[in-house]
């Protein structure tokens, strides 16, 4: 299964997201908190995937 090209595009909108976040908010510890063991882009792509296969 494939997840590369979602994985990327959700690791860009993710670091977009906190850093628009970090410049109108603050940082955000609730997001560098909580890493997990593999990369989130990585992580959701493939629930998103596996979601839509079904």
């Amino acid at each position: 299964m494939d997840v590369e090209p979602n994985t990327d595009l959700l690791r860009e909108s993710a670091e977009t997201h906190h850093h628009v976040y970090r410049i109108v908010t603050g940082d955000d510890p609730d997001y560098t908190a909580t890493q997990p063991a593999q990369p989130r882009g990585q992580v959701y792509a493939r629930r998103l995937k596996e979601h839509f296969a079904q």
